[in-house]
Formats: C-alpha cells, structure tokens, sequence
C-alpha cells in the first residue's frame, strides 16, 4: 500500500448528463444539451464543463455565448439521478454546435422537495489538508495492510444549530492503475467534517445541504486561521436514512473552489490538534467569535493574516500584514481613533479651510491642488495609528515586549516599522533593506497572529512552541541590535 496525495493520485472523475439550459429574462430560452462534467475528485480545484448542443437548430445555443445569459442548468445523469448546475453568465468558448465553462457548483442525487419525517441524517464535508485535524500517536501497519492509529487525542467538535460536527483526518482508497501501478493501492489522505444525528421533523435535503453550507463557512474561516492556510470546502455529501425499512437517500454537492497558493511544506504550527480539542476549546473560541462586537472586524484581520501565508512574495506578504494590522487596530479602535469630538473639529475644519482659501490668494492659481489640500484636513484629526496599537494592545493585554530583544522598547520598533518603510513600499514600491522588510513581516504576523488569538480567548501559554520559530532565532542573534554582536 502507498501513501499518497490527492494530487498524485490521477483521480479525475467524469460525469455525464442530458441537460436543458435555461436563460434569464422574461421570455426565457431553452436549449437541450448533453453534458460532460471533469474534475478532481479528491481534491479541490477547477470544475469543468463541456456542451454539445443536441437540438436540431443551434441557433439558440448561440445566444448563450452572451453575458449574463445562463439561468440555470437542469438535467438527469445517465444513471438516472438528477443533476442540478450552477453555471457561470456564461460559455468560455464556442464553436458550433460545442461550448465549454467552468462550473462554480454543481448538486446530483436526491434533488425532490418531497421531505423526509423520521430518520438518521449523516453528513460529510470534505475540505483541504490541515494539521489541526492530524491527531498524534502511534500508527501501526500489520502484514496484510491494515493500518491502525492509537492515540488518546479527541477530535476537534462543536455544536451547531444543525448538530454537533467533528472535524477528523480520514482516509481513502484507489487502486494503483490510476498511476500505472497494477498491484498497488493508494491510500489518500482528506480532512473531513462530519454530523450524524437523528430528526423526527420534516427535513428537505436541499434546503439542509443549504443550511449546512452557510453554518460552517464561520467555523472555517476559524480553521483556516489556525492553520495559516485558506479551508474551503469542495464537497457535500449528505445521506438520508429513513425510519423504515429502504434504502438510504444520497445527495452530493460538489463546488469549484481554488486555493490561492497550495505549499509543498505545512507551515509551522500555531496551535496543535490536541490542544483545540483539549476541553471543548475550540468550540468555546468559535462561540467567542460569533458572539463577538467585534465580529467583522476579526474576519478582516484573519483573512489579511490567512492571505500573508500564500504568496511567495515578500513584498505582498508585507502589503497583507500592514493591512490586517490596520483593519484590526482601526476597528477596534471605532471613534476613539479622533482626536477631537466631530462637532469641536467640523468647526476647527472649516477655520482651516478659510486660512488656506485666504492665505493662497493670489499665490496658488490651481483650484485642483487647493481643494485636495482642503481634503486632506480631515486626516488631522486621526491619533497616529502606533499610538492606537500600543493603547490597544495594552488594553487587551497582548505580549507585545516578546517581538523585540531585550534593550529594545516595542515603541520603538513599531514606529521603526510604520513610518519610513511603510510609505516606501506602499506609497513607493521601494524597498531599501529587503532584510529589514523580512524581520517587519515575521514581526507584524506574529503580532496578528497574538492579538487574534487574545480576543479569541485562546491562552497563549498554549501556542505550539514551533509558533513563531523564525521570530525567536532572531530574537536570539539580531545584528547591530544584541549585545553579543561585537
């Protein structure tokens, strides 16, 4: 048996369908089709569509090529389950009687109204690879190939409004000729959410897969945090089984969703598995977060930090932290930002505005520059944003003396980082000193990194010690700034 990847597998799975697409507008327009859905069926990625029209006149086919066109796309698999697309606005090619698309998501299975009233629902979310649902122990592989995991780690679960979900590292199998291999099987690592309960209400499958997609788009955005890596999900599996004696009833989504960068290495820790699923913990962060005044806010900052881990680049990397910084600092601080009240400044504004009108009388005949001069008065009353970090960072107790050497004050070196360097690489594009650039970045995402994690109520003793491993090696040796460097 081999280990391998969802991209290495050669697991492309095909579809095929006879469809009707329908137009918008009032008068709509129909086209029958025969479809052909591509995609990668163990990992996340492109879904792709080709159509070939199957009407006698294409004359209506042709119409679609145009923007805005798509309404829906409807049809029957030829297995006989029906099959449901949602289609871009429109074909990215075509030719005669044939066009191609990428699909943003397609639902085949059970697609009736018709609700089940008594029975077990069991839902499967698949999402990309993260170490926070890795649990550690001991893996043992007998002779015939089973694999057994002892360990004494719980899985990471909360509770929803639809039941409680457990996020787990699963496994599953392919032969090996989708490699080559004709006497090997692969087994292929995902990451899994899973909800199993009973209901004694009338359920519709749609509307619960619908339900379920929107509940858990919070909880990964709070994955994706912990994991220094974006988790959207790729597909839905849900399975109804009824009270009665019958067969089970299946429907799948499947969505186009494409990682921004996917890394060849895992980045370094920030929080272990066991530690999330230590006491309940990441169940009560995901409560704190949803409850939280601040909500929107921490949802900018975690999508700035998420997006720093993606680039290869130091300068976008850099961009993205100042921005979460901002987002963070700013809104939190709210009004307290002023630095007068607004009625005391609107008046100090317009004495202002009359100086300057006065003053370049006369002396400035282009009205341009004097109206954006007049509009840059209100930058006046902003307080500077290193003093709105330090103030906030105080006020919620985050570690901000651990990001420099000792001898060096945090003051300091946030005013090092926001002034000089920040206007050149936003304002400019230059970058003097790329080491320099590198030591602003580590310390700006560790500093994200703490302050979300602070309002999370996460305790930070239980950061996982590879945390921030770049920023103590040079916290241990930091040229021109330590004592030891003679």
């Amino acid at each position: 048996m081999l280990d391998a990847s969802g991209g290495n597998t050669g697991s492309a799975e095909e579809l095929n369908a006879k469809c009707t697409i329908v137009s918008r507008g009032s008068r709509p327009n129909q086209c029958n089709v025969l479809v052909r859905l591509r995609f990668d069926k163990h990992r996340p990625g492109n879904i792709h569509c080709d159509l070939t029209c199957s009407d006698a006149d294409n004359e209506s086919f042709s119409s679609f090529s145009y923007p805005n066109q798509i309404e829906r796309i409807d049809g029957q698999l030829v297995t006989g389950e029906k099959i449901s697309i949602k289609p871009p606005n429109f074909f990215n090619r075509i030719r005669g009687w044939e066009a191609s698309m990428e699909v943003e998501e397609f639902t085949y299975g059970h697609l009736s109204e018709i609700p089940f009233h008594r029975g077990r629902i069991a839902l499967k979310v698949t999402i990309p690879h993260t170490p926070v649902a890795v649990k550690w122990g001991m893996t043992q592989t007998s002779y015939k190939g089973v694999v057994k995991k002892r360990t004494r780690d719980k899985p990471i679960s909360w509770k929803g409004a639809n039941g409680t979900f457990v996020l787990g590292d699963f496994y599953e199998y392919e032969t090996g000729r989708s490699v080559g291999l004709k006497s090997a099987l692969l087994r292929i690592q995902k990451c899994q959410i899973w909800m199993e309960q009973p209901f004694s209400r009338p359920v519709v499958a749609s509307d619960l897969i619908s339900r379920v997609q929107t509940e858990i788009e919070e909880p990964l955005t709070l994955l994706g945090f912990l994991s220094r890596r974006p988790l959207p999900w790729y597909e839905l599996h849900a399975m109804f089984i009824p009270e009665e004696p019958g067969p089970g009833i299946v429907s799948v989504r499947k969505r186009r969703s494409v990682l921004y960068n996917e890394p060849s290495l895992d980045p370094e820790f920030l929080v272990s598995q066991r530690a999330l699923s230590s006491r309940g913990r990441f169940g009560r962060m995901l409560s704190r977060y949803n409850t939280s005044a601040h909500k929107e806010v921490l949802k900018a900052a975690i999508n700035f930090s998420v997006a720093a881990y993606q680039y290869e680049f130091l300068e976008a990397q850099a961009v993205s932290l100042y921005s979460g910084v901002e987002a963070l600092i700013n809104g939190l601080s709210g009004t307290s930002s002023r630095r007068l009240p607004t009625p005391v400044f609107k008046d100090l504004k317009k004495e202002i505005e009359k100086t300057i009108d006065k003053y370049l009388i006369g002396k400035c005949k282009n009205n341009d520059e004097i109206d954006s001069m007049k509009r840059q008065v209100g930058d006046l009353n902003r307080k500077h944003l290193v003093n709105l970090l330090l103030r906030r960072s105080y006020d919620f107790r985050v570690p901000i003396r651990q990001l420099w050497p000792k001898g060096i004050l945090p003051e300091e070196g946030f005013r090092e980082i926001f002034s000089g360097r920040r206007a050149d690489l936003l304002h400019r594009g230059i970058v003097k000193d790329w080491d320099l650039l590198s030591k602003d970045a580590t310390r700006l995402s560790a500093f994200l990194e703490l302050f979300i994690l602070r309002l999370l109520g996460f305790p930070l003793r239980s950061i996982h010690p590879s945390a921030h491993a770049s920023l103590r090696l040079q916290l241990i040796y930091e040229p021109g700034k330590n004592k030891t460097d003679k």
